[in-house]
């Protein structure tokens, strides 16, 4: 299949006329080269063929003029470097009825007319950092554009309403912050509620409050005062005896004893990483806190709420008037990508860009079942830990509780853990010396790109929170662009 695929004859001489310009005009911008144009075929890079429907009545009369205008309105720009006229297709298909009669429905996929040195900046990433880093280059007068590889903006924090729900389809996002300066920042571009995230434990058939505070003790012991709580841990530590603890367990049962380590701790651990928490660094929990007030707030942060309308608002005002093209692949159209800004800001996976030459970085993944129930309130908060490491599942989320939702059905979604393989995505850097040491001969290389910027948590291998992405970018920003307005 090549740039003409199942043609028929026009059907009327006016369609004849056109044809015959367009045939010319199509051949002409071709065989310019790339300087000028680039009608780019499926062999060469995977982009769909450019067909010409014919008397199947599927392309109106505007269409063809407008598709003729683009082309010769490109000859004379002689700046193009693609064609794109998916919003004419996509629209003509939504109103045409006689899709039957279609041929290939390969046609003006993907590109519009881009200039080969148009944008001051290529962000690779619709998340939350790239959305940061291009609203702020906007505001300072440069021209952006984005790529995202996946079919929607707002990376895991994107939010897909179902039945007025907002669904966090990529887990549970709270934001936190104590930099009143981030929380002002934030909240350019949304309202947020006074959600305070309070998740609850299930170990088998019983209930604990998290953070471990006084309701966990109260629980778990039948005790009620903090006094008490402290002589039972420091009791259960004391007769433990660790001094260097080897492993995760030892380290866990050194801080919190016996009965807070079995019931919630180990076995949501193991399901979190896959393995049994002796064969687990004690690195990777270096402190549990424990509190000995009645307070269940999880965090310790002065601010924090859940954006009314869910994340994806943020990042699409974020982004407005800003050129964004979905269900791009930067690393795989990379030689026609690298060209059409001065700089590249890239937040996909460092090893990944450099093709895993200095070996693959490990991370952990996760798997979501999302599903909708016909009940308007499945387990009466928002996030719930399942810490019995014989439910395979490590947590279920029900989303309405993010935004005190009253609707009459209710959708949640449990979360699994595995181990990530290539093709995977991404979730939780494994921080752990092998790993970090990769990190940085993949970070000295970074350091040698005169044009390419790295960011974002799999940009730098590392686990940020929401506040702590807006941070990075803002300080990328203000390398870049000079102060930003905070």
């Amino acid at each position: 299949m090549g740039f003409w695929t199942r043609v028929r004859l026009p059907s009327t001489p006016f369609e004849r006329v056109l044809e015959s310009v367009m045939f010319s005009a199509f051949f002409f911008c071709y065989t310019q080269g790339r300087q000028n144009l680039q009608v780019c075929s499926r062999q060469e890079y995977g982009w769909r063929s450019f067909v010409i429907i014919h008397g199947c009545k599927l392309i109106r009369r505007t269409v063809y003029i407008k598709i003729l205008f683009q082309m010769v309105t490109a000859i004379i720009d002689k700046k193009a470097a693609c064609v794109m006229l998916e919003k004419d297709y996509n629209r003509n298909i939504e109103t045409n009825q006689n899709i039957g009669n279609a041929v290939d429905i390969g046609l003006y996929h993907q590109w519009e007319v881009i200039n080969s040195m148009k944008y001051d900046y290529l962000i690779v990433g619709a998340g939350l950092y790239g959305a940061v880093f291009a609203y702020e280059a906007n505001r300072k007068g440069k021209k952006c554009l984005v790529v995202e590889k996946r079919d929607h903006i707002g990376g895991n924090i994107y939010c897909e309403e179902i039945h007025g729900i907002q669904v966090h389809k990529y887990g549970a996002h709270i934001f936190h912050t104590s930099e009143k300066n981030i929380w002002d920042y934030v909240n350019q571009f949304a309202e947020f509620n006074n959600y305070i995230n309070s998740p609850v434990a299930r170990y088998q058939d019983e209930l604990y409050n998290l953070p471990f505070n006084m309701n966990t003790f109260s629980k778990m012991w039948g005790i009620t005062t903090p006094q008490e709580a402290k002589d039972i841990i420091a009791g259960q530590i004391a007769d433990l005896n660790i001094r260097e603890p080897k492993n995760l367990e030892e380290q866990a049962l050194s801080l919190v004893g016996r009965d807070v380590y079995e019931k919630l701790i180990k076995g949501y651990t193991e399901k979190q990483w896959g393995r049994d928490c002796r064969e687990l660094p004690a690195f990777i929990i270096k402190r549990l806190p424990l509190r000995f007030v009645y307070d269940n707030n999880y965090f310790n942060d002065r601010y924090q709420g859940i954006p009314v309308g869910g994340y994806t608002k943020i990042v699409e005002k974020m982004l407005n008037g800003i050129e964004i093209r979905l269900n791009v692949d930067y690393l795989a159209h990379r030689q026609e990508l690298e060209g059409v800004a001065d700089k590249i800001i890239y937040t996909g996976m460092i090893d990944q860009f450099y093709d895993y030459k200095l070996g693959v970085l490990e991370y952990r993944s996760v798997r979501f079942e999302t599903e909708e129930l016909a009940m308007e309130n499945y387990q009466g908060n928002a996030v719930v830990n399942y810490t019995d490491s014989k439910i395979p599942y490590t947590r279920i989320i029900e989303h309405k509780h993010f935004e005190f939702g009253q609707q009459p059905t209710t959708v949640i979604s449990r979360e699994y853990s595995r181990e990530w393989k290539k093709g995977d995505e991404p979730y939780y850097p494994v921080n752990n010396d092998r790993n970090n040491g990769l990190y940085e001969q993949y970070r000295e290389l970074a350091a040698q790109e005169k044009k390419v910027m790295f960011g974002g948590r799999l940009g730098g291998y590392q686990y940020y929170d929401m506040d702590k992405v807006i941070m990075a970018a803002l300080e990328m920003c203000r390398k870049e662009l000079g102060n930003c307005n905070m």
